[in-house]
């Protein structure tokens, strides 16, 4: 059964008297069962071989995925977010992240940046598995089938989604094979050293999991001419302002002023991309009894101006 099952992760077995026939028939089930990460069959030296040959199969694949041209989606993307200060950048990417409001939060300072992940219930949620990036792209294609995953969702200009090899996201040699010791458990590079159950486990949690940068920018002036040099031709940007701002009269011009400079940086660094318009402070608007239609007739002339 162990041969052709395909959903067995963990097996205990410790607490069995399984005895020497039966480690030789696990250690046979093994060359055919590419999906057990951990295993415990007792104290004895067969068992302690064949727990070890799991180890080093999973180690051995990992290399054999570096040293392949098997390829898969990063699936991957970058969310910007832009703005005036004050606007509620930091606020929308807490709310995302399922994080609280915090009334107090101080302005950004040059850029935050965070990384949420699809987890199998569908919401967001942070990595837990904090490696190098080469490291959990390779434990993923090791659990692929035929190191190809479902294809993104999103269009090419807004993701990174090319199909790459684990060994093209390093610049690190690894043709050569690592040295074994006297276990038979490759020593090798760093990235070896890294596997773990926890590595495999995320890595196959992680398999049609969409992962997303999320970069929030200080809205403060001082910043922008800095923020230039990480407005990228692929990903999503995120254009957030005080709806406050734009009703206000005595505030009106400034606001539509920030609105169009972000605009036009964007359409002038990444002209294909999608631009979400995120208007904040709601529950404000609502209680001023500010018309909306005034805001969205604003939002219309400011897109048309900067992507006409």
């Amino acid at each position: 059964a162990l041969k052709t099952n395909t959903t067995l992760e963990v097996l205990f077995l410790d607490w069995n008297d399984i005895g020497t026939e039966g480690c030789e028939a696990i250690r046979e089930a093994l060359e055919y069962n590419h999906t057990l990460i951990i295993l415990r069959l007792g104290d004895f030296e067969i068992a302690t071989e064949v727990e070890g040959a799991l180890y080093e199969k999973h180690q051995r694949r990992l290399l054999d995925v570096l040293n392949s041209d098997t390829k898969a989606p990063l699936n991957r993307s970058r969310v910007m977010f832009v703005g005036q200060g004050r606007a509620g950048k930091s606020a929308t990417v807490r709310s995302l992240s399922l994080e609280g409001f915090v009334s107090e939060w101080n302005s950004t300072a040059g850029v935050d940046i965070k990384e949420l992940r699809t987890s199998e219930n569908k919401y967001w949620e942070e990595p837990w598995c904090y490696r190098d990036f080469t490291t959990q792209f390779a434990a993923r294609l090791v659990f692929t089938p035929n190191g190809v995953t479902r294809k993104s969702q999103l269009p090419s200009s807004q993701n990174n989604n090319h199909q790459v090899s684990a060994a093209e996201t390093v610049r690190v040699d690894y043709q050569t094979v690592p040295p074994k010791n006297s276990f038979g458990v490759l020593k090798g590079p760093d990235i070896m050293r890294e596997s773990s159950t926890e590595l495999f486990f995320d890595a196959k949690r992680s398999i049609d999991s969409l992962t997303l940068s999320l970069w929030d920018f200080g809205g403060q002036e001082v910043f922008y001419s800095m923020h230039h040099l990480f407005l990228t031709k692929s990903g999503v940007y995120v254009v957030v302002f005080d709806m406050r701002e734009l009703s206000e009269p005595s505030t009106r011009t400034e606001a539509k002023t920030y609105l169009l400079f972000w605009l036009r940086s964007i359409k002038l660094h990444a002209p294909n991309v999608s631009v979400l318009l995120v208007g904040t402070f709601l529950a404000d608007i609502i209680e001023e009894k500010y018309n909306l239609q005034d805001i969205d007739k604003i939002l219309r002339e400011l897109t048309k101006l900067s992507f006409a």
